[in-house]
């Protein structure tokens, strides 16, 4: 089933201009409108960006590109009303689906990356655009009804905004 996630995640960058590691220590999502099941994720990625450019230029620039390369903690928990035990009757007045699982899944990433870099004279503020494709390493479910399911491999788009203080 293709499913489409929204939401943020918080992190922090540690690095210099040629490698930075940047680890998003949680990201919340939660499934798009056009999905038609309840799909929560929780992210945690440690990434590592090189930033091929800045070994052939001192200068700064306004724009640079990067390539990552990490691993990633992705759980997701189901919701809904498909998998009723014993052909009892599913109750629709409650408001809030019932949970009915997680998968924990183990990912390898790759990324490619574009920054945008606002001027400052200490400070830094950096909009950024991500395109990422992530594969698989281990999944493990909570319930048998869930044995076999795993993100086969996925593509994520993300934009943001990095911001701190160089020192």
């Amino acid at each position: 089933m293709p499913v489409v996630e929204q939401g943020g995640s918080l992190g922090f960058i540690l690095g210099n201009e040629f490698v930075r590691a940047k680890i998003r220590v949680a990201g919340f999502y939660y499934t798009a409108a056009s999905v038609p099941r309840t799909i929560d994720l929780f992210e945690s990625e440690a990434l590592f960006n090189f930033y091929p450019i800045q070994l052939f230029s001192s200068e700064p620039r306004a724009f640079d590109v990067y390539v990552s390369g990490g691993i990633s903690l992705d759980i997701l928990k189901f919701y809904g009303n498909y998998l009723q035990k014993d052909n009892q009757p599913i109750n629709y007045s409650d408001y809030k689906e019932p949970y009915l699982g997680k998968l924990s899944q183990v990912n390898a990433t790759v990324a490619f990356g574009v920054e945008y870099h606002l001027p400052y004279e200490f400070d830094f503020v950096h909009v950024f655009a991500e395109a990422k494709y992530g594969s698989p390493i281990q999944s493990i479910v909570d319930r048998e009804a869930f044995k076999g399911t795993s993100i086969k491999s996925f593509t994520s788009i993300s934009i943001g905004v990095g911001f701190g203080m160089y020192r």
